[in-house]
């Protein structure tokens, strides 16, 4: 199977599935989503679009920090700085905070946050059912994962991602697509088949 025409390890180009390293780490595609599987139990999925999945074993929780969060059980406090304080500016605050630059190269940051506001109205209309309030809806078909994976996260990345791209219905449907994958992932339910939005 060719993952976007293959995949190039150490400059060659490769189909996958792939094992190096003795099986220490595999790569394959499994529907949409690019997966790496470690022989310590990390799981990397990327949807080759929008979404990118990070999953660890129990055994690291409280143990580890980064981009992904701290694994501590609070999703209040994820954003924190190699210095342990809550990161300033919000996500750009974190990844600025985390980077780590080439020997000799300057890291340029950029700004803060230069896309446009979204305007109330959008953002009144994208919280409805009919668009990204579908992943918060209570007798809705993802809330069989509303246990597992608290949607809330994803309801608010859908309405600001989907509003900054002034209601594009392809970023909502990404969104709403990463919500479904990691559910299925989690929760181990399938929803092929069973979970569609009339705009996706």
């Amino acid at each position: 199977m060719a993952l976007l025409g293959g995949l190039a390890v150490n400059g060659v180009l490769t189909n996958v599935p792939l094992r190096l390293g003795g099986d220490r780490l595999q790569i394959q595609q499994l529907g949409r989503d690019a997966v790496i599987q470690t022989d310590f139990g990390l799981r990397l999925s990327y949807d080759l679009s929008y979404a990118a999945r990070v999953i660890v074993p129990g055994r690291y929780r409280a143990q580890l920090c980064g981009l992904c969060g701290n694994f501590n059980g609070d999703t209040e406090d994820e954003f924190l700085t190699p210095q342990k304080v809550l990161a300033p500016g919000g996500v750009t605050g974190l990844a600025a905070s985390w980077s780590s630059p080439r020997p000799g190269e300057a890291c340029n940051h950029g700004s803060q946050d230069t896309r446009p506001q979204c305007p109330q109205s959008r953002r009144t209309v994208l919280e409805t059912d009919n668009y990204c309030g579908f992943l918060t809806a209570p007798s809705g078909p993802l809330a069989v994962c509303h246990s597992t994976v608290t949607p809330r996260h994803y309801f608010w990345d859908c309405v600001t991602d989907t509003c900054w791209a002034e209601g594009d219905t392809q970023v909502m449907c990404a969104s709403l697509r990463a919500y479904m994958g990691l559910c299925q992932s989690m929760a181990e339910i399938d929803l092929t088949g069973q979970v569609h939005h009339k705009l996706c």
